[in-house]
């Protein structure tokens, strides 16, 4: 997110800072790339009464294990996502498209092309080629990285 306010051409800025949005979210609420795709900007992103707080909420029919995903993202992911949704999605999408990763036409990014933009940003930023669905698994590690930390 941090090249991505830098500047420069404004469509590249704002799709550098759609990747990171992704990743975070891929990593802090494991999801496959066709629910994150999805997202919805209304329906998807549930904002409860305290201000700085965001949940990601998958209704159950829409996941492949039929389980309801609602998970609450933690403050500096939700800043990271507010600070996209109010700067730099709108360089992506007319206000009517109500999609958190818009690609052509304010339309829902495809599955192929996000997953490409996610692992390829990954690839320049660290050298590993890291395809989407193996950034479950990376969450996963992280997290019980963390446990044992703390």
């Amino acid at each position: 997110m941090t090249a991505a306010a830098r500047g420069g051409d404004v469509r590249r800025s704002a799709l550098q800072a759609q990747t990171a949005s992704a990743i975070e979210m891929l990593i802090m609420v494991p999801m496959r790339i066709s629910n994150l795709v999805k997202l919805d900007v209304e329906r998807n992103l549930v904002r409860p009464g305290r201000a700085g707080t965001m949940h990601i909420v998958i209704a159950a029919e829409v996941t492949k294990n039929r389980h309801q995903l609602d998970r609450a993202l933690p403050e500096k992911s939700a800043a990271l996502i507010e600070h996209y949704l109010q700067k730099f999605r709108p360089c992506l999408a007319s206000s009517l498209s109500t999609v958190l990763f818009p690609g052509g036409h304010g339309l829902a990014k495809g599955s192929d092309n996000l997953g490409r933009q996610i692992s390829c940003t990954i690839h320049s930023h660290t050298g590993m080629r890291i395809p989407t669905h193996l950034l479950r698994h990376v969450a996963v590690i992280l997290f019980i990285s963390a446990m044992r930390s703390s």
